[in-house]
């Protein structure tokens, strides 16, 4: 791969434009397409030549390839887009702003994927490795592109990236040092096309992966612990029922760490914030990926007592006539809205709305009803 022959970007979002500030800053030319139209962000570094980025929108681009060293796509454009299928058969490089990021960055790398969840455990590893010296940036899919955070990475820092099947779809060689796959049920069917293609898309989270690498599974998902097959790195397991080793588990009320010297308590589960069995589940699986990045047991649980959740998931955001009122607009599958609505005892008022992405609702609207 040429480093210095121009670039096209494909999506003029966040990552398109962070993608295109790295490589203005190292003289390097950038074209910008996006179906809608382009406009100049309010934050391009002054220092940025603005001559080195061309932009470029509209339904049908006409636009020359030869001239490209790489193609890299946003997390919102598929790899069935027009240009990306003539970019590739024309042997021209596709990768996503992910796989990007991953080619620059010096550092160790923890990655968390999965249908739901991903945000909370993201959190929790950056909370945890933070508050036990290490010195950490988050970005991903939890909103700041990796790419616009590759200057600020030394050897010592530790990235922990939340990633999606739509940035993994482009990755090529991206092998994280602790990989964390939380659960997969049925998603993203409208970009993927079947089950299996996006069970594919999230198992490149781990497949570049070295031996010494580790991979934390959910053993209580089938399909998430058949992963176990196809891994190349070390596996760790987190359950909620019970002993799996080496790897977190819950039991008679308390979260156990077993990192392969001795059974080691974590905490007491009624010491966690946050409601609802699945946020036990999002503890352990981050006390797994601290535990695998040698973090001591008291330090872990010293975040996650104070851990006390992320924007828009369960959010307790006021009152509304004497009634409480939680903001959840993260849920954006079945599976999620579900356990949002089973972490409530009381009757419920629920205001629900979306994308239709081909996904089964009947279990949701059985619940709701």
């Amino acid at each position: 791969m040429d480093h210095d022959k121009p670039v096209l970007m494909i999506g003029g979002g966040r990552s398109g434009w962070a993608v295109a500030r790295f490589f203005a800053g190292r003289r390097v030319p950038v074209t910008i397409y996006d179906q809608k139209k382009l406009d100049w962000p309010d934050d391009w570094p002054a220092d940025c030549d603005r001559q080195l980025v061309s932009l470029v929108s509209g339904e049908q681009p006409e636009l020359d390839l030869s001239g490209f060293g790489r193609l890299v796509v946003s997390p919102g454009v598929s790899v069935y887009h027009q240009l990306v299928v003539a970019a590739a058969a024309r042997g021209i490089p596709v990768i996503s702003e992910l796989e990007l990021a991953w080619t620059f960055s010096p550092a160790d790398c923890v990655a968390v994927t999965g249908t739901n969840g991903k945000t909370t455990v993201t959190t929790m590893i950056g909370r945890i490795l933070s508050q036990a010296g290490r010195r950490v940036v988050v970005g991903g899919n939890i909103g700041t592109p990796l790419i616009s955070l590759v200057d600020r990475i030394d050897r010592q820092t530790v990235v922990v990236a939340e990633v999606s099947s739509f940035q993994l779809e482009a990755a090529r060689t991206f092998a994280p040092k602790v990989a964390v796959v939380l659960n997969l049920t049925p998603d993203h069917l409208d970009r993927h096309r079947t089950f299996d293609q996006y069970r594919q898309c999230k198992e490149k989270i781990f497949s570049q992966q070295r031996p010494e690498n580790r991979l934390v599974l959910n053993a209580d998902d089938p399909v998430v612990a058949g992963m176990r097959q196809r891994a190349p790195g070390q596996v760790w397991w987190f359950s909620l029922g019970g002993s799996c080793r080496p790897g977190t588990w819950l039991d008679r009320g308390k979260l156990w760490l077993d990192d392969g010297q001795g059974c080691q308590l974590i905490m007491e589960r009624r010491q966690l914030p946050l409601p609802g069995d699945h946020n036990v589940a999002n503890a352990l699986a981050a006390a797994a990926a601290a535990a695998a990045c040698q973090v001591e047991t008291a330090a872990i649980a010293g975040a996650l007592t104070g851990f006390t959740g992320v924007e828009h998931r369960i959010e307790k955001c006021g009152q509304l006539n004497g009634k409480d009122c939680y903001n959840d607009s993260k849920a954006t599958n079945p599976e999620s809205a579900i356990v949002a609505l089973q972490a409530f005892d009381q009757p419920l008022i629920w205001l629900a709305g979306g994308k239709d992405k081909l996904t089964d609702l009947s279990e949701l609207m059985n619940l709701a009803a």
